[in-house]
C-alpha cells in the first residue's frame, strides 16, 4: 500500500458537495502536485486525506494504516501540513 492513500473521499457542507469520490496514492519519494482552479476542493480534500477535517464518506491511509487508527502525534509523525496561510495569534502591523 502507498505512503498516502485516498479511497473515495466525499466532502459535503452545508448541502454543498465540496469533494466528491476522489482517489489518489502518493508513493514514498514522489513529488505530485494537485492543481485545479480556484474553489475546485484542492485544500478541502488534502485537509479531509490528512483528518484535519471530516469526510462525508471514503477512507485515507497513512502508510497502510487507516487514519482513524492513528492518533494525531502519529499522523503528525507521518504526514505535514503547511497551509498557505495561518491567522496570527497577535495583531501585526
Amino acid at each position: 500500500m502507498s505512503l498516502w492513500q485516498i479511497e473515495n473521499i466525499s466532502v459535503q457542507r452545508q448541502g454543498q458537495n465540496l469533494v466528491t469520490q476522489a482517489c489518489f496514492s502518493v508513493e514514498a519519494g514522489e513529488c505530485v502536485a494537485l492543481i485545479g482552479p480556484n474553489g475546485a476542493g484542492k485544500t478541502t480534500l488534502i485537509r479531509a486525506g490528512l483528518g484535519l477535517i471530516t469526510a462525508t464518506a471514503g477512507r485515507a491511509f497513512l502508510s497502510a494504516t487507516p487514519l482513524e487508527d492513528l492518533s494525531r502525534i502519529e499522523r503528525a509523525r507521518i504526514a505535514a501540513y503547511l497551509p498557505q496561510t495561518r491567522p496570527l495569534a497577535w495583531p501585526v502591523r
